[in-house]
């Protein structure tokens, strides 16, 4: 097999049969059967779906196979859908109908093969940052690239998860404890006024009483 290596012409025209596909399938039984959830995220999903296959498979629409589709549901689509959780929740039933109708127009011959694969896809919708896992049985193997490895986790999400996971005790500051040395210490003032009575004698030692004397 020749080696394929990304083409911006190519990708123009992925983008292209892209929208032609998606204009037919917004006239179709198919699309009308889709909640109206789904049909309003349903462009940006097949969309979706065409660029990537492409940016990661250098496969146009016709060149799907159930390996590549569960590459980019299981690895590509997870992080570019993580912060959307209510477009997450309608992939799953978008593509069922879209491949569906790519069969039904003849657009592509494995479509019955897509459908199958995307069926044995486990959909958890309360895990939004990993929507889509892949089949469980080991023989399954999924492809990542070191590039995919690598950007799985930006800093910003990391940050993210310090911040909320650890309830900021990663950025807690503590007060300085200002220690008070003997020298610093302050003396406690007597209020003599208020110890010494006015008919006792003065402690100024002048033998008067206190009030005649220092207590005026």
């Amino acid at each position: 097999m020749a080696h394929k290596d990304f083409s911006e012409k190519k990708m123009e025209n992925v983008i292209s049969q892209a929208n032609e596909w998606f204009a037919a399938f917004k006239e179709s039984t198919q699309f009308k059967e889709l909640s109206t959830s789904a049909q309003g995220h349903s462009g940006v999903v097949t969309m979706a779906l065409s660029e990537w296959m492409y940016k990661e498979e250098l496969r146009a629409g016709r060149e799907w196979t159930a390996a590549t589709l569960e590459n980019i549901l299981v690895n590509v689509f997870p992080r570019e859908v993580s912060e959307y959780p209510e477009v997450a929740s309608d992939i799953s039933s978008i593509l069922s109908h879209y491949f569906t109708f790519l069969k039904e127009d003849k657009k592509i011959g494995n479509a019955d093969t897509l459908l199958r694969k995307l069926a044995k896809l486990s959909f958890d919708s309360e895990q939004t940052e990993h929507p889509l896992k892949g089949e469980k049985s080991q023989g399954t193997t999924q492809k990542a690239t070191k590039k995919e490895l690598s950007t799985n986790y930006s800093q910003s999400e990391i940050a993210q998860f310090n911040r909320f996971a650890m309830g900021n005790k990663v950025n807690e500051v503590k007060e300085p404890v200002v220690e008070v040395t003997p020298a610093e210490e302050q003396t406690e003032v007597i209020d003599i006024k208020s110890k010494i009575g006015r008919n006792e004698q003065c402690p100024c030692g002048s033998g008067k009483k206190f009030k005649k004397c220092h207590g005026k």
